[in-house]
């Protein structure tokens, strides 16, 4: 079973191909929640993942790290990543593109590839620092997390070593939880305005359905990307 995230008609959709099912949506009024290919028809709202990570990046380098690690993402080179719509490749397109803009090299080594949550972050980082001969070079400077659930996860780790944060590494997140702010030194993030994303999609949900109600004409597929705003705080503050 596929489940796919949409406002309007909640759907479970069983055994079904991609595009049967986006063509049974589109008869409805419904909302995807995340990029889509404009291709399929369907109005969206998604966060902009790309700036995003851009921000969280350019927020370690200017605290002085030169040797950035991505934590929760898998490597794929700058090339493949073209008029990409997954959420997760945008990401790695953003820190890729700031890490070019400052000539920082990078490769497959930069990335830590794990489940977005916090315990898979944590094991993970565990298991990298106990493999390493020493804790005094650190091959990264600074972790930018693709989301503040792995950011704590790698906050624990850290800090069960005993590697002092920021001072050996920097430390970001992506989302702006409140749990960022429970730690000491609170996690620099990428926060998204959950309160302005919540308005807008009810908004376009809701303009949908007038034209079902008024007969209006359907308008062409919609596409909103909300940005997020970059919250320093003591997990880059060298």
């Amino acid at each position: 079973m596929a489940t796919i995230p949409i406002m309007g008609a909640a759907a479970a959709i069983i055994d079904a191909t991609a595009a049967a099912t986006f063509a049974a949506m589109a008869r409805t009024p419904d909302l995807i929640l995340g990029p889509l290919d404009s291709g399929a028809g369907l109005d969206t709202i998604s966060v902009d993942c790309i700036s995003g990570i851009e921000d969280t990046t350019r927020a370690v380098l200017a605290a002085g790290c030169t040797r950035p690690f991505s934590l929760g993402l898998e490597y794929r080179p700058l090339s493949q990543l073209v008029n990409i719509v997954n959420s997760g490749w945008q990401r790695v397109l953003g820190f890729e593109q700031v890490l070019e803009e400052a000539g920082i090299a990078y490769g497959p080594e930069n990335f830590l590839a794990c489940h977005w949550e916090r315990k898979p972050a944590s094991d993970l980082l565990d298991e990298y620092l106990d493999s390493l001969p020493s804790l005094q070079h650190l091959p990264f400077d600074a972790l930018v997390c693709v989301n503040d659930d792995s950011a704590l996860g790698a906050y624990l780790s850290l800090k069960r070593h005993g590697i002092s944060i920021p001072e050996q590494v920097c430390l970001t997140g992506f989302d702006g939880i409140p749990d960022d702010q429970l730690v000491d030194p609170q996690i620099t993030t990428s926060a998204l305005d959950f309160d302005y994303f919540a308005d807008e999609a009810v908004r376009m949900i809701s303009e949908r359905i007038n034209e079902k109600l008024t007969d209006a004409p359907h308008a062409p597929a919609r596409h909103l990307s909300v940005h997020t705003h970059l919250l320093e705080r003591g997990t880059t503050a060298r």
